[in-house]
């Protein structure tokens, strides 16, 4: 997951168990925002490459699936920001979140980079942002 504004600010690494495309993508959207309101960010937006959460995260709806509690969870917490908006990159663009998916995080069950971020991320980020 990767928070910004117009520059690169934060890296989360989380461990999860396996699940489905869409939860995983739905679960770290959510804990991106979760971890946004803990820092005071007032406007966040959010990137996706799964269309199926871009349009769950734009309208919601109700459904009976585990998957609609972290929908709600998302509802819910991007109300806390003046401004929040969640949109589409495509994979293409978005090595860098590929790249921190897979980060071996054995030895704890996440990393939050606030600054100091590996040289590698950082060549990957201006790749993505050069193709977006």
């Amino acid at each position: 997951m990767l928070i910004s504004t117009s520059n690169l600010i934060i890296y989360i690494v989380e461990t999860l168990e396996p699940r489905s495309v869409e939860i995983a993508e739905a679960e770290a959207a959510r804990y991106g925002l979760e971890l946004a309101r803990r820092l005071n960010y007032d406007k966040v937006v959010v990137e996706v490459d799964a269309s199926n959460v871009l349009h769950a995260v734009k309208c919601p709806n109700k459904g009976f699936s585990p998957i609609y509690t972290i929908y709600d969870d998302i509802h819910v917490t991007k109300l806390y920001f003046s401004y929040f908006d969640v949109s589409i990159v495509r994979r293409s663009a978005n090595a860098l979140a590929h790249c921190i998916a897979r980060w071996n995080v054995v030895d704890c069950n996440e990393l939050v980079w606030l600054e100091s971020f590996p040289q590698s991320f950082r060549t990957i980020a201006e790749l993505d942002f050069k193709s977006d």
